[in-house]
């Protein structure tokens, strides 16, 4: 039994929010003059395409009206009510909005004291037809000519983007098919199999009326058809502003968009991207190279109780070994897809595996089962046509309506269908390699995040692994003589000068979802090398594991957990200059559950690495916090609290986070190789950053490989003598604010100075508007507030990229003590939550949870927890009223 058990917080006090000031230092930009020079030809070249299109459109068999998507580029701010001023405009349609923060300087626009420094900006995606154009072509002449003038009412914000407009362009082919990583996945397949057919997902532009959207299936239907092909499927899904299409055409077809020729459903204005199709799949080695160290595989089972209730927990991924000794009765699958017909025993690893760690945990440790059993809902099957047994999302679906089906399936409970309707974790060990982030959210990742908010789930989702080999720079002989710690450096600095090609993969941007990379850390003691080797010596993110940041530079991912050390080949010539990974099933690694070669065998395991393993470990301590924050509800007598519990468990899951010894090794190797700016925080200049600069840009560089660090689960469950966790929890909507009152442990005198630390976590889940680039309705945040709040500073990293922390739905902070009190009256510190509608209204109030500790340095004997729950006990309880 716990003897200081997590406290609550008392009722908190109401509030308005705090008002947050505009940024300052806007860029210069060129007079009324110079934009004229700038812009009447873009207007001129958007005139000419549009009758292009108007000769084309007479051989178009559909009899539409020709329409161009405009993408308008503006510096600095995005211009408020500008949608509605779209609106205005018969003949335009907004298709979205994206922040962006690398558009090139020029001479016109550029940052005063900064020339060489990148500008932030917006781009808008708008649908126009040729007289909508025509409509803006003749304001921005009225506005050229005399700037001053009124422009009828709701279109005065076209002033705005006349002003700040740095481009105006078509959205073209190359849109379409860059940055996607598309184009080198096709030529791959075409190699492979130059006469097949080739399958391509199309993301259409939203559309806001159903019969448009027909009218571009139509269209799109005809020119897949004119390019040989078949359309698979679509899914529309209305509230993350998706439509998408699945089609195949045949591998001549394809080399003819690989190489831009003009073919009409490369140029169909109603497609923005196209993607290879979404490869949600995990290999394992063959049969050959399964373990054969002789090691004992017999489990030492204890007899721990059978789980109880309803399931908490639930995974999306491959149908598991249900009878495996650590798995039987533990488990409740719902195969909606019918895919226990296609496996076979043997074959069901990885859902055997992530099963297991998230059940039992890391097998090299001792730990308790979970108390509750766990769901699955089998969404992969085996790949038969690959020869590494790899299981993997059928490609004859789109990937989003497989998972909106799922899930929906499992929570949608209003007629009492719902297959597991108590489910507040999901776990998705799962990422499409197709699909790295770059810039847009991602169809799945907007899904999940849609889903999250409406039926209050928490999504534990892996970052991704790149499992590249490791350009070394060098040959293997000259790398063999340095020592450890040179061989540490050279390693890192060459993943480092890769970061671009090893980012995280959707859905792992999601913003309500917690992404997880992996630590290079296991528990295994001892283990045979081989031909393989250990590249680190000291403890830091495994090599495998993917880049951040997220969506509007948010933090991503965001913690990392011990997902095995990831071991590498030697190579057998002296003169390779690259490594490759060990796939061996062999220790070191998590130690799991899994089928054995025998389609009969019931009790063996393996060992296993990667950031699905430390995904299925966080998912597994969110069931344990499930467990305590239970406890604390039926202790605190609360009722009617699921409406919390997935934001409280989100914060729970992050609050013990910190960037601790692996933090500390990573900055000590960046600073011996001098840390370079990474090509991410690359301004132009030519100037090699100085001591403050590198110093910087290493701590970002961390960020993106740790987010916030590595979660110590006990520290948040189990408080001390010298240290005290509170929960707080409340709804909020647009404008208001919850200020929580902590005491301060006498004597406040002495601790202020650096003897006293607080951490503080907020968590919750936003709904989110699809067609803005704020995406996030709701934004929370927390300040110290009162009387002390001048008595405390940030740590280190937290000082650096509070920005970071308030751009998700997680933000999490340390401060100490750093100056003498401020008030010797007031004794208590103040949190204040306040909340602020970013991407439209907030229709229902946003629902968060927050975790504050408070701790004394070590040696300093007072009773923190002691006083505390008795000064809070003499409050008002926290209820649900508020």
């Amino acid at each position: 039994m716990n003897e200081r058990p997590i406290l609550v917080f008392p009722s908190p006090q109401e509030a308005d929010r705090t008002r947050r000031p505009f940024g300052s230092g806007a860029p210069q930009k060129p007079d009324i003059q110079r934009q004229a020079e700038r812009l009447s030809p873009m207007f001129q070249r958007l005139q000419d395409a549009f009758e292009a299109k108007r000769v084309d459109a007479l051989q178009n068999p559909s009899g539409t009206e020709p329409e161009e998507t405009l993408v308008i580029e503006i510096v600095g701010n995005s211009i408020p009510g500008f949608f509605n001023a779209i609106r205005k405009v018969e003949g335009l349609e907004w298709m979205g909005e994206m922040e962006v923060d690398d558009i090139v300087p020029d001479g016109d626009f550029y940052h005063e004291d900064q020339h060489e420094k990148e500008l932030n900006g917006h781009l808008y995606f708008i649908m126009s037809d040729q007289r909508a154009l025509d409509e803006i072509i003749s304001l921005w002449n009225r506005y050229s000519k005399n700037p001053s003038m009124k422009f009828e009412r709701g279109l005065e914000k076209f002033k705005s983007l006349f002003r700040f407009a740095k481009d105006i362009r078509r959205w073209d082919v190359k849109d379409r098919l860059g940055n996607t990583g598309a184009l080198d996945i096709w030529r791959d397949q075409i190699e492979h199999d130059g006469e097949g057919l080739i399958k391509f997902e199309m993301e259409l532009w939203f559309r806001g009326d159903n019969s448009t959207r027909k009218r571009a299936e139509n269209n799109i239907r005809f020119f897949v058809d004119q390019a040989g092909g078949r359309v698979i499927g679509q899914s529309v899904i209305e509230e993350i502003a998706y439509h998408g299409m699945l089609a195949e055409i045949p591998a001549k077809a394809m080399h003819d968009i690989i190489d831009l020729e003009e073919i009409e459903l490369v140029r169909c204005e109603e497609i923005m991207f196209f993607q290879a199709v979404g490869q949600m799949a995990i290999g394992y080695p063959s049969s050959e190279e399964i373990d054969e160290s002789g090691e004992d595989r017999v489990l030492p089972l204890s007899d721990s109780p059978m789980p109880e209730g309803d399931p908490v927990i639930a995974i999306l991924d491959g149908l598991p070994l249900a009878n495996h000794r650590l798995l039987a009765d533990r488990l409740n699958i719902d195969d909606i897809y019918n895919r226990e017909g296609n496996y076979q025993a043997n074959q069901r690893k990885h859902g055997t595996v992530i099963a297991s760690l998230i059940i039992h945990g890391d097998r090299n440790n001792t730990e308790s089962p979970l108390s509750r059993p766990v769901f699955i809902l089998p969404i992969m099957k085996p790949d038969t046509r690959s020869s590494d047994m790899r299981e993997s999302v059928p490609d004859d679906h789109l990937i989003v309506d497989l998972f909106h089906i799922a899930v929906k399936k499992m929570l949608d409970n209003e007629r009492g269908e719902g297959s597991a309707p108590y489910v507040k974790v999901i776990n998705l060990s799962i990422c499409d390699i197709n699909r790295p982030f770059n810039r847009f959210m991602s169809p799945l990742a907007k899904l999940l995040d849609w889903l999250s908010a409406k039926y209050s789930v928490l999504f534990i989702v892996s970052a991704g692994n790149h499992t590249k080999d490791i350009a070394l720079g060098m040959s293997w002989k000259e790398f063999e003589a340095m020592d450890n710690r040179q061989k540490e450096d050279r390693i890192v600095k060459s993943i480092m000068d890769d970061i671009r090609n090893r980012k995280i993969l959707s859905p792992a941007e999601t913003i309500n979802g917690l992404s997880i990379g992996s630590l290079h850390y296991d528990n295994c003691q001892d283990y045979y090398e081989g031909n393989r080797f250990d590249p680190f010596e000291n403890l830091l993110p495994s090599p495998i594991s993917s880049f951040g940041g997220g969506y509007r530079r948010s933090i991503k991912p965001d913690i990392i957990f011990p997902g095995g050390k990831q071991l590498y080949i030697r190579p057998a010539k002296l003169s390779e200059e690259s490594i490759e990974i060990s796939q061996y099933t062999r220790s070191p690694g998590n130690k799991s559950a899994c089928p054995g070669a025998n389609s009969g065998s019931t009790t063996e395991e393996s060992f296993s690495c990667g950031t699905s393993n430390a995904t299925a470990l966080i998912s597994r301590a969110a069931g344990v916090c499930h467990e305590s924050l239970t406890k604390i509800f039926d202790d605190n007598q609360l009722d009617d609290m699921r409406i919390y519990e997935a934001p409280l468990l989100k914060t729970m899951l992050v609050h013990g986070s910190s960037l601790g010894e692996a933090g500390d090794n990573l900055l000590r190797v960046l600073q011996s190789i001098h840390a370079p700016r990474p090509s991410d925080f690359t301004f132009g200049s030519t100037k090699p950053p100085g001591r403050k600069g590198r110093n910087r840009d290493s701590k970002k560089f961390i960020r993106q490989w740790m987010g916030y660090g590595i979660p110590d689960i006990d520290r948040v469950l189990n408080c001390t003598e010298q240290r005290a966790t509170l929960l707080g929890f409340g709804q909020l909507k647009d404008g208001e604010a919850h200020i929580f009152s902590l005491p301060l442990p006498h004597p406040i005198d002495l601790l202020l100075e650096k003897s006293l630390r607080f951490t503080i976590t907020l968590a919750w889940l936003s709904p989110i508007a699809s067609k803005t680039q704020r995406y996030r309705r709701a934004g929370l945040w927390f300040e110290l507030h009162g009387d002390h709040k001048n008595s405390f500073k940030r740590c280190s990293m937290s000082a650096d990229d509070w920005q970071a922390a308030r751009r998700g739905t997680v933000q999490h902070e340390i401060f100490e003590g750093s100056n003498k009190p401020t008030s010797f009256d007031n004794d208590n510190i103040e949190i204040k939550v306040n909340c602020r509608k970013d991407a439209g209204e907030i229709i229902h109030p946003v629902a968060y949870g927050l975790a504050v500790s408070i701790e004394v340095k070590d040696g300093i004997d007072i009773q923190v927890y002691d006083e505390i729950r008795e000064r809070i006990a003499q409050r008002p309880a926290l209820g649900i009223e508020i």
